[in-house]
Order: structure tokens, then sequence, then C-alpha cells
């Protein structure tokens, strides 16, 4: 398994440094070792799958992120059940392809699933609540649905609002304890 996170390791390095043919066989070289190690349903080969198609997605392969998630959402979402840290990560990054493909409505599809997850499994104020929501606002902005942008815009904000509210309150109250 060390040679899988060396080769992941490449690739994202290589990635960083624009040689992006490399990058994408490394980080699939890395991929196959965790597939042949651990399975393909493991947790670990979940995470590198999805990261894979991230990085995919990135460089401008839309066409194979989608192929690499879809190839795992279901049996994923049969052995772990939906209400699940990676399957949430899995539709966020289907949502993201799709975008990047101009598939609004598939987009729009997939990042309401992964709001609908994240707002089961994550503190209602988590930053990744509010980034599905600036997400989904984008692509409602992408099809012209202005007022669903709008809505969606001002979810997000309410949320970091509170967020950053709670946090400096939390703040407050530390440095109350710390001067008595």
């Amino acid at each position: 398994i060390k040679l899988a996170i060396t080769y992941s390791s490449l690739g994202v390095l290589y990635y960083h440094l624009k040689r992006f043919n490399l990058s994408e066989e490394y980080n699939l070289k890395g991929l196959d070792i965790r597939k042949n190690v651990f399975g393909t349903l493991h947790l670990e080969t979940i995470r590198s799958q999805t990261n894979s198609a991230y990085l995919l997605s990135i460089q401008g392969n839309q066409q194979k992120c989608i192929q690499l998630l879809k190839e795992i959402i279901d049996p994923a979402v049969i052995k772990y059940g939906l209400y699940f840290f990676e399957i949430q990560n899995i539709y966020a990054a289907l949502s993201l392809c799709e975008q990047r493909s101009n598939n609004f409505v598939e987009a729009e599809t997939y990042a309401l699933q992964a709001i609908k997850i994240a707002e089961k499994i994550f503190h209602p104020l988590d930053p990744l609540i509010a980034d599905g929501y600036h997400d989904l606002s984008e692509i409602y902005s992408f099809q012209k649905k202005y007022i669903l942008t709008l809505s969606y815009q001002l979810k997000a904000a309410k949320l970091d609002r509170e967020r950053n509210l709670n946090n400096y309150i939390l703040a407050e109250e530390f440095n109350s304890e710390i001067e008595t």
C-alpha cells in the first residue's frame, strides 16, 4: 500500500507541475493497487477513486471522471448506505463533473443529493453544507434560474454568517475563561 500512496503523491506532484498525463498515470496506478489490495468497495479505494475523479475533472477529462464515479456510487450506497461521508463526496464530485460538461440538469440532481446527505450527516454549520449551496447556486446561474440562484446564495451566506458568529462567541468565551 506504500507504493499506492507514493504513486498518488506523485500524481499530485505532477499535477502541480502541470504534467497532467503523468499526474493521471500515477493517480490511476495508485488506485489500481488499492483495488487489488483492498477491493473496490474498501473506503481507502473509494476515497482514492473519488480523488482521482476530481483530479481528472480539474484536468478537463469529464468523461473519465464521470465513469470512475458511476462505477462506484451504486455499490457503495448498497454497502455503506446513503448517509455516509464518502457517498456525499461522490455525489458532489459527480455534480462538479457534470457541471463542467455543461450537463446542468444532471449536475443539479447530484448537487441536491449531496446537499441532502450533508444536511443529514454534518453539523448544521458545517462548511460543506454552505459549499453545497454555493455549488448549486452556480448551477442555477448557468441555467438562468436566478431566483433559485439567489435563494441558495442567501442560504450559504446565512450559514457562513451563523458559523462565523458562533466561532466569535466561542472565542470570546475562551478569552473570558483565560482572564479569570
